[in-house]
């Protein structure tokens, strides 16, 4: 798993803490347990992150994308 974080930026802020969350998933879905729920639960919460990460991704690149075509027009 890699991820960018910038200390400067508070957008990236979010990426870190997606991934210290599936980290956490991925570490406690090692570990043998008696609580297949759990694991079921874990394995759940690791994909609804990874979706959200692809959500706030996609709104970001969407967001810069309106910004630039803003000052292009501008620009005309």
């Amino acid at each position: 798993m890699l991820v960018t974080w910038d200390p400067e930026d508070a957008q990236t802020d979010a990426y870190l803490h997606a991934a210290l969350l599936l980290a956490q998933c991925m570490a406690a879905r090692g570990r043998h347990t008696q609580d297949q729920g759990a694991l079921d639960d874990l394995t759940k919460l690791e994909g609804r992150i990874d979706h959200e990460l692809t959500r706030h991704m996609k709104m970001t690149k969407s967001a810069d994308a309106i910004v630039r075509h803003g000052e292009e027009l501008s620009d005309e």
